[in-house]
């Protein structure tokens, strides 16, 4: 016991140096002798696995175009799908074919396994060799990159659903406008209007609103205060006989380090989004935004333009049959207060358009040259990323002192102790903590 009449964790650790020692593991047995592949070998299983890799993407993309995109069989066999040698040719043939291949070279549990392999060939990629991949790039020892893809992750989960609705209806709209029935041609360039004015007020609402990135930080330590807060508690139960037993010291142990890796994770989270705070990744996704809108719209004026061209010819003026470069050009031209494309504008329906785009192309440099300014100085975004990083760091101070109170020594020297009584496994990761993040960070006063 110490002072005040609290257990002094240290005496009880130091006292329980034997338990330690006589609970390390014993040395392992020396591992199985394995015998190293031949050069011959290696050549062959990696020539093998290519293949199989080949085999597994050529089907692969031949199915997504086959469904998605285009008919290839019927590409290559031509329309008479009802004939007799059309069934003989393109399905009898190609069915014997794989059936032989499969019984000769691939029979057995191999033959399945590689089956298995094609056909969940995009599992796998994605669940088995994309992660060694990303590990062998070693993208994640770079925070800030982890912290910028998880913003443009949040960023397409956000919008997930917009661009699924409004992609499907400028398809819709597209086809009403390809159409030869006036009426649904118009209809098609209403709904065409209606998507990029449901842009553009996306566009203003995100300008002025908080980033996506910056609230998700705020509600994630948020969720972490509950945890973050609580007083540290390391209450030892001494039995009458005035020893303590294996199970409350270890729970001691595991407590103290638990503490010091949260105490630490919280520095390395502010630290890293200190330093995603100073980077350029908020002005690219800034500029990402305004280039998508820009596509955007530069598309949506096309159609619009396109729909009043095939729905009343008389409102432009143009040289021979426009082309659909033609028509693009022009488009793009308007948004400059310019012809292009061998297109003029001689009707109000197509002044209409015209004077839209000259409202839209100043405009969008005006945002654009406005909100690169307000990133460059300081915008709402940075203000909010900082006070997110001063409030984690005053709660990592916060906490340290608790610990340093409890514990009665500083995370460091506690980690020091830990690891000279041989006990805590999670010390190396503490330590590589320690040297990932500068003491001069976590020295400053907020």
């Amino acid at each position: 016991m110490s002072e005040g009449g609290s257990l002094d964790v240290w005496v009880v650790l130091d006292q329980n140096r034997e338990m330690f020692a006589a609970s390390t593991p014993a040395a392992r047995s020396a591992p199985a002798v394995v015998v190293p592949q031949t050069r011959w070998q290696r050549v062959k299983k990696r020539a093998r696995a290519m293949a199989l890799d080949t085999v597994a993407t050529l089907w692969w993309v031949y199915v997504v175009l086959q469904l998605f995109v285009v008919d290839i069989r019927g590409l290559i066999a031509g329309r008479d799908t009802a004939s007799v040698g059309f069934f003989v040719i393109h399905r009898v043939v190609p069915l014997a074919a794989i059936c032989l291949v499969l019984a000769v070279f691939f029979w057995g549990w191999k033959g399945l396994r590689r089956l298995l392999y094609v056909a969940f060939f995009p599992v796998i990629v994605l669940c088995w060799k994309l992660p060694p991949l990303l590990l062998k790039t070693r993208f994640y020892r770079n925070t800030v990159v982890v912290m910028a893809v998880m913003n443009a992750a949040l960023l397409v989960g956000q919008n997930l659903r917009y661009h699924l609705i409004s992609k499907s209806l400028g398809v819709v709209a597209l086809a009403l406008i390809i159409s030869s029935n006036p009426p649904l041609i118009m209809l098609g360039a209403a709904l065409v209007f209606l998507l990029l004015v449901w842009a553009l007020t996306r566009v203003v609402m995100q300008t002025f609103r908080g980033r996506t990135f910056v609230t998700s930080q705020q509600k994630l330590l948020s969720l972490a205060a509950s945890t973050i807060d609580q007083p540290l508690q390391l209450d030892v139960a001494v039995q009458p006989d005035g020893t303590i037993p294996k199970a409350q010291v270890t729970r001691l142990v595991t407590n103290i380090q638990n503490a010091a890796v949260v105490n630490r994770l919280l520095y390395l989270w502010a630290y890293k989004l200190q330093q995603y705070r100073e980077s350029s990744f908020i002005l690219l996704f800034n500029g990402l935004s305004f280039a998508s809108f820009f596509l955007g719209a530069t598309v949506a004026l096309f159609l619009l333009n396109l729909a009043v061209l095939r729905g009343f010819p008389h409102q432009y003026v143009v040289q021979g049959e426009p082309s659909v470069i033609a028509v693009l050009l022009y488009a793009l031209s308007s948004l400059a207060f310019a012809d292009g494309g061998g297109i003029t504008a001689a009707g109000d329906l197509a002044f209409l358009l015209r004077i839209l785009a000259g409202v839209l192309g100043p405009g969008f440099l005006l945002a654009v040259a406005v909100n690169t300014l307000m990133v460059l100085r300081g915008s709402r975004e940075e203000a909010e990323l900082r006070r997110t990083v001063q409030d984690l760091r005053r709660r990592a101070q916060r906490h340290e002192a608790n610990f340093r109170q409890v514990v009665r020594a500083s995370v460091d020297e506690a980690c020091d102790r830990l690891t000279r009584l041989g006990v805590g496994n999670l010390l190396a990761f503490v330590t590589w903590l320690r040297q990932t993040i500068p003491p001069e960070f976590m020295a400053t006063e907020d």
